[in-house]
């Protein structure tokens, strides 16, 4: 039984277990230039410092969110410098929480949609059932899409509100100093 490093920089494998990953899914983020070992040992093997680890796990939350691979560089970039609050990175964040939102209301249509269909196979109308396609998806479309533009409209309201709110932090902080 091998002792686990108590130490850092540490090998791979203790980098990998403390991110709660494989070796393998470190040197794929290393092949990507998501992360890199900070030095080789003199055998070659990988050696990752203590951040290794939260790096992996900002990753992983990352693609969890939906975020593209230039999105995730550029997220790490921030993260590195602290820079996180960067107007870029917010509009990109923004960007992505719409996009879903967007994603959301869409499948919240179709499942609409697909409950009045369904309503219209059970009913005691034979005659309706067999045009249940062909008929009534033209106002649930329509409410639809009045729905994504209300979702749309209120994301909107608030995330300039905190801009807003931002602006007026920077003007009292401004004046205090």
């Amino acid at each position: 039984m091998t002792a686990t490093p108590t130490s850092w920089p540490v090998p791979i494998g203790e980098a990998a277990r403390r991110a709660g990953v494989s070796g393998r899914m470190v040197r794929h983020y290393e092949s990507l230039g998501l992360l890199a070992p900070v030095a080789r040992t003199e055998a070659g093997y990988r050696l990752y410092a203590p951040e290794a680890a939260d790096t992996v796990r900002l990753i992983q939350r990352a693609q969890r969110l939906g975020f593209s691979l230039a999105e995730i560089r550029a997220l790490l970039a921030a993260w590195r410098a602290g820079d996180l609050d960067d107007a870029a990175l917010l509009a990109t964040a923004e960007a992505r929480y719409l996009a879903l939102e967007r994603q959301i209301t869409e499948w919240r249509v179709q499942q609409h949609e697909l409950e009045l269909f369904l309503q219209d196979l059970r009913g005691p109308d034979a005659a309706a059932a067999q045009t249940a396609f062909l008929d009534g998806g033209d106002w649930a479309y329509a409410a639809g899409i009045l729905a994504v533009g209300v979702g749309a409209a209120i994301v909107f309201f608030l995330f300039p509100r905190r801009e807003k709110e931002n602006e007026l932090l920077a003007e009292y902080a401004a004046e205090d100093a």
